[in-house]
């Protein structure tokens, strides 16, 4: 099967109402132009609309499709790190992220998405322009509330959803007599769309017989006069199958048929043979029913008076249309005929009463049921040509609808009929307004809060979509108070609001005020402390849980045992959006920017973002805790800390972005330590050092000096993880002179961080005194994370000195520590640790064993910097092995991880592998490009490549290939570029002339000094440690001091031992 599409795009929420020409226009567009941007008063559906268009398009970019939300973002130059963040691009070292984001894109054909660009849009422009010269195969999808206004760019001005026609009727109550004339026959006029520098096109009305979008199943004027609607009768609420094609699919036997939206009763005909039906209804609280004939085979109408029934019915050219009786305002029946054939009657009486209905012949029977009081069930037999069959009950009744070939049906849902009596039969009369856009949204969302609207309420319902001028925020805002008001109420309201508004913002663009009527309308709707409670949420940046709520606003008026009942009713009212789960919640942005205005003017906006940021510091303290310090807690717990953690990223932003803000320096320090989302192995390492280093650029004489000394650890830790190692050494010794002395936990850290930065500068002496003493004070305290970090700090020492004994010894007890912790990423590295100590001993399966411990423990934690690296020792090794297949794999997966990440020094590691990967298979000249390739991108990001490695191949490839061969392979790889190097050896593309495969002797590190290697060597010839000391001019207890170390460092417990290896040494190829 085919790999689907890679997208991060969310599924919907909900049902997607309307809007079809846009969408395949819209997409059409991109085969077109590049930079499409969707611009619209807030609220209006930009966003819904370019996550729609973005998913039918997931298949044309095999890239992927991405989604870039910025609304959470408060300053321009953090555009392009959630950029990175969404591409999986990290930081590199003297290197602008967005030209490491640009280097991802440049081949790629993927689309992004940026969401809400408004209040960002002069650094979105630069961004876009940029990406789009740069990246030929990139496309940009934008949403705005206005244009970026960059060369190229194509503006789409999105339309409100369209509104019923003008000349569409808006009484309620009892019905007059109504004939053809009120089912609308003509499609609605569409608005216009601009299409900024690409010219506008004006979109004009439908084609004659054609519905109009999102209009599935509306009426349209035919060939011959004869009204023809929808097609056959099924789908769901607000459709009908078939389109509105014309007249001539009734002449192949499709009758025209709505349904009314939300799952509400709606008239259903079924015709054949040319004839179509197309039934009207009066309301009210009595009963009526009529036939409308098409192409003058059968007519009828219907009387209605007070809650009576009255009831008349002819047919023409021998058709017969049955008849109803009603008691009580409660029920009412109708079956249309087709070809005269079939007959049905239906009764109904007071509390519900059954109903049936039998058709026969070679027709069709319908059936429609509404029973009132205690609802009613339906039931109806067809022949031949089956059965369909509806019931609806009112006032909480019952309802049901069956369709079964065999025509046999009986069955019922149960539902809920939220407008007053009057039956189905009125839905005739809009048959063609329910299928409008707003309308369709309207009673979509109604239902999904439990109403289902009758056609009594249309009217109004009409009334609240003109008002709102067809907004979808709005439109959802109204319909969600239907659970309390009817339409009717909820249009006087709104009207009410409107007439104040007027009075003032006229700066504002009428949308845009009646946008914010709709909103101020549902706010004061809610009870006061349900106004307070929503005011204080819109202090989160993201989503938020109940505890979180519980502590941020709670808190006078408001006690802290009240807000879930406040914050479930305000779920209730779609002023809050819940997960499935109901345990994550968040604002829509128009209702936060709202909120928060009303935070603000209540005076509380200081004292909310100050709660907030102490509830986070409080809150990340503990998470922290959990996850890296306490001890005896099992994984699941920790990782849940840290996803938790992770997933209030924003939050923690928002906190230091007030603390910043405020001059709260201590609060925001203290965030900054406690943080892991914000720490390298969660995050970005260029995001940590700069929010310390912005508190540190403030005030800092409240700040006690131990706390400063606390943030500078994570400062240096910041720092080694971007290659900064003079200024990380510097601000560790900073730290480590400032600490208080129970701070014992960052202490630790900061002896092994020091470690990893000395070894990293080629330090080893200095390196050892801060394993000890970091290992001693772990132990002491009992902390098995820094007992494990001090272990493999010692054994990497070790191995450094070529001390692989000691190494052993300490990596082993690293990993015993680390499992006793049992966090992931701690765990990784003292396996890797192993890893490395086995490949030096030259036990390569072993060394491959130990790196792959690690991988699927990086892959849980989401850790693609630390598991790209371990998969490149791991393929080397596998290469060495002969394991090719394995090899190319692991090296392949690092490869792609290091690309993505934006890692240079990653992808120069996996070069390296390859290089390995080649020579072992044989493929000298593949080997050579690829270490040259290396070796060149290593230079280019000041970091020293393997010199011993590179010059020992070099060797080789001279003695098999010549001078002159080697030279130029080397200089092609040079220039060749990485992707090509890694390519070549990937792929298998070789040169023409091969080498047979060769035995690689598995590359050594540097085990002896110069002076222990002349020792080895003397020892071939049996010398005593006197005879060498004598040749050697040095004095015995020296001799014996250097073989005591090669003992060590060879794991050899004999000088015969020493003997042999030197002998191997001498007469094989150069370790």
């Amino acid at each position: 099967m085919p790999e689907p599409p890679r997208h991060n795009l969310p599924a919907e929420p909900n049902r997607f109402v309307g809007r079809e020409r846009d969408l395949d226009d819209l997409r059409g567009l991109f085969g077109r132009t590049r930079v499409v941007t969707l611009c619209g008063v807030g609220g209006i559906g930009k966003t819904r609309l370019a996550l729609r268009v973005a998913a039918g398009l997931t298949g044309s970019y095999p890239d992927g499709v991405w989604l870039v939300e910025l609304a959470r973002l408060g300053r321009g130059e953090l555009v392009v790190p959630e950029i990175a963040r969404v591409l999986g691009v990290r930081a590199e070292t003297g290197r602008p992220l967005l030209d490491t984001v640009t280097a991802r894109l440049r081949d790629l054909r993927c689309l992004l998405l940026l969401d809400n660009c408004e209040h960002l849009v002069d650094a979105c422009a630069e961004v876009t322009a940029g990406l789009v010269a740069a990246c030929p195969r990139l496309s940009v999808l934008a949403t705005s509330r206005e244009p970026l206004r960059i060369a190229g760019e194509l503006i789409w001005r999105v339309p409100p959803l369209d509104l019923p026609d003008a000349d569409v009727e808006l009484e309620s109550g009892p019905s007059p007599v109504l004939g053809p004339a009120a089912v609308p026959a003509a499609a609605l006029p569409l608005p216009t769309r601009e299409l900024g520098p690409a010219g506008t096109g004006d979109r004009g009305q439908a084609p004659p017989g054609k519905a109009p979008p999102g209009g599935a199943g509306a009426a349209a004027v035919g060939d011959g006069g004869r009204l023809g609607g929808g097609g056959p009768v099924g789908g769901g609420p607000g459709e009908a199958a078939g389109g509105g094609e014309t007249a001539s699919d009734a002449e192949r036997g499709v009758g025209g048929g709505t349904r009314s939206g939300a799952g509400n009763p709606g008239e259903e005909v079924l015709g054949t043979g040319g004839s179509a039906a197309r039934g009207v209804a009066g309301a009210g609280s009595g009963v009526a029913g009529g036939v409308v004939g098409a192409g003058g085979d059968a007519a009828g109408g219907a009387l209605v008076a007070g809650g009576g029934v009255a009831r008349e019915v002819s047919g023409a050219d021998g058709g017969v249309a049955g008849g109803v009786v009603g008691a009580g305002g409660g029920a009412a029946g109708r079956v249309v005929g087709a070809g005269g054939d079939a007959a049905g009657g239906a009764l109904g009486a007071g509390g519900g009463t059954p109903c049936g209905a039998v058709g026969a012949g070679d027709g069709a029977a319908g059936c429609r049921v509404v029973g009132a009081g205690a609802g009613a069930v339906g039931e109806a037999l067809g022949a031949d040509r089956g059965l369909v069959l509806r019931a609806v009950g009112a006032g909480g009744g019952v309802a049901g609808e069956v369709g079964d070939e065999k025509g046999v049906g009986g069955q019922v849902d149960v539902g809920r009929e939220g407008g007053g009596e009057g039956g189905d039969e009125g839905w005739g009369r809009w048959g063609g307004v329910v299928e409008v856009e707003s309308v369709q949204l309207f009673l979509d969302r109604a239902a999904a809060v439990g109403t289902r609207l009758g056609p009594e309420s249309i009217a109004d319902v009409v009334r609240l979509c003109r008002a709102l001028d067809g907004l979808p925020l709005a439109l959802e805002l109204a319909a969600a108070r239907t659970s309390l008001l009817s339409p009717g109420q909820i249009a006087d309201r709104i009207d009410d609001r409107f007439s104040l508004l007027t009075t003032g913002g006229r700066a504002a663009p009428a949308r845009q005020r009646t946008l914010l009527a709709a909103v101020e309308w549902s706010y004061d709707l809610l009870s006061y402390k349900e106004q307070v409670v929503l005011r204080r949420l819109a202090v989160f940046a993201g989503g938020f849980d109940l505890g979180l709520a519980e502590r941020v606003c709670a808190g006078r008026p408001v006690a802290e045992a009240e807000i879930v009942n406040l914050l479930g009713s305000l779920v209730d009212k779609s002023l809050v959006l819940c997960d499935e789960s109901r345990t994550r919640y968040r604002l829509l942005e128009t209702i936060k920017r709202y909120a928060l205005e009303r935070l603000r003017q209540a005076g509380e906006r200081e004292l909310l973002r100050a709660r907030h940021l102490g509830v986070m510091c409080e809150l990340q303290e503990r998470l922290f805790a959990t996850e890296m310090v306490d001890r005896g807690v099992p994984w699941p717990e920790r990782l849940r800390a840290l996803t938790v953690s992770r997933n209030l990223l924003d939050d923690q932003r928002a906190a230091l972005d007030w603390a910043v803000e405020s001059g709260d320096v201590g609060l925001g320090l203290r965030l900054c330590t406690v943080s892991t989302a914000l720490l390298p192995l969660g995050g970005n390492p260029a995001e940590i050092v700069d929010w310390i280093e912005r508190l540190l650029s403030l005030d800092v004489s409240a700040v006690p000096p131990e706390q400063v000394a606390h943030a500078k650890a994570y400062l240096a830790y910041g720092l080694e993880a971007r290659d900064e190692l003079s200024r990380s050494l510097e601000a560790a010794e900073e730290s480590l002179a400032g600490l208080a002395p129970d701070d014992v936990f960052p202490r630790c850290v900061m002896h092994s961080l020091v470690v990893v930065v000395l070894l990293r500068m080629g330090r080893a002496d200095e390196a050892v005194r801060h394993a000890e003493e970091g290992l001693s004070v772990a132990t002491r305290t009992g902390d098995p994370w820094n007992q494990a970090a001090g272990l493999a700090g010692l054994s990497a020492v070790a191995l450094t000195r070529g001390r692989l004994r000691e190494a052993q010894r300490h990596g082993e007890e690293a990993l015993v520590r680390a499992r006793e912790h049992g966090h992931r990423w701690i765990m990784a590295r003292a396996a890797a640790q192993l890893g490395a100590v086995a490949e030096a001993r030259g036990d390569l399966v072993t060394a491959k064993a130990r790196y792959e411990m690690a991988v699927p423990w990086l892959r849980e934690l989401g850790a693609d910097g630390d598991l790209a690296r371990c998969l490149a020792h791991g393929g080397r090794v596998a290469a060495m092995l002969g394991e090719f297949a394995v090899a190319r794999r692991r090296l392949a997966a690092s490869l792609a991880l290091s690309r993505e990440t934006g890692q240079r020094q990653g992808v120069a590691r996996c070069l390296m592998g390859l290089s390995v990967l080649a020579e072992c298979e044989g493929d000298l000249e593949g080997a050579l490009p690829a270490a040259a390739a290396a070796a060149a991108l290593r230079e280019s990001i000041g970091q020293q490549h393997a010199t011993l490695r590179i010059e020992e191949l070099l060797g080789r490839a001279r003695g098999r290939l010549g001078e002159g061969r080697t030279a130029a392979l080397w200089s092609r790889g040079r220039v060749m570029g990485p992707d090509d190097a890694a390519r070549r050896v990937l792929e298998g593309e070789r040169q023409p002339r091969r080498e047979p495969p060769v035995p690689v002797e598995p590359v050594r590190r540097p085990l002896l000094t110069a002076r222990e290697r002349e020792i080895a060597g003397l020892l071939t010839r049996g010398l005593s440690n006197r005879a060498i000391a004598g040749e050697l001019v040095i004095s015995p207890a020296t001799v014996a001091r250097h073989i005591a170390n090669i003992m060590e460092k060879l794991g050899y417990t004999s000088r015969a031992q020493i003997a042999v290896w030197a002998a191997e040494q001498a007469s094989g190829p150069s370790a």
